[in-house]
């Protein structure tokens, strides 16, 4: 028989970041993946120098352009969700991180490169690397068809 006393146990409190918390994590993560991705490009660029047969480097580029695109994706995902994490802060006019993205816009006339750095990492690197993958698997399929 049950006693008295057996109450359901409530569910643990869950913990929920701040949104800069929540920020510094995903710009780690984006960090870390983008540190990931080009070590991944490094060997695959390394590994093409080392294979001399035209088929096995066609296979070593697809399967490198497969992989990519995948990669190019969690960046890519990775750096929509910093953004939307930096476009809330930077509403919050009081919060320290949109005034001083506002004083520094106002001092920088001109930039080198337009955009933010968080573009770079999650979107234009890894689809540059990713198309020159598939140009080269491209080119390293077109030997194999014509027998090279």
């Amino acid at each position: 028989m049950a006693e008295a006393n057996d109450q359901p146990t409530p569910a643990p409190a869950v913990s929920k970041r701040t949104l800069d918390e929540e920020r510094e994590y995903l710009e780690g993560l984006l960090t870390s993946r983008f540190n990931f991705y080009l070590g991944f490009a490094g060997v695959v660029g390394a590994g093409l120098t080392q294979v001399q047969a035209t088929g096995e480097r066609a296979a070593l580029v697809a399967i490198a352009f497969f992989l990519s695109l995948l990669f190019w994706r969690a960046l890519f995902r990775t750096h929509v969700l910093v953004k939307y994490l930096l476009e809330e802060i930077d509403s919050d006019e009081t919060h320290p991180l949109s005034r001083a993205r506002r004083r520094a816009e106002a001092k920088v006339e001109a930039r080198l490169f337009p955009g933010n750095a968080n573009q770079y990492f999650g979107q234009y690197i890894p689809g540059a690397i990713t198309i020159a993958f598939f140009l080269a698997a491209v080119y390293f399929g077109y030997g194999v068809l014509l027998g090279g």
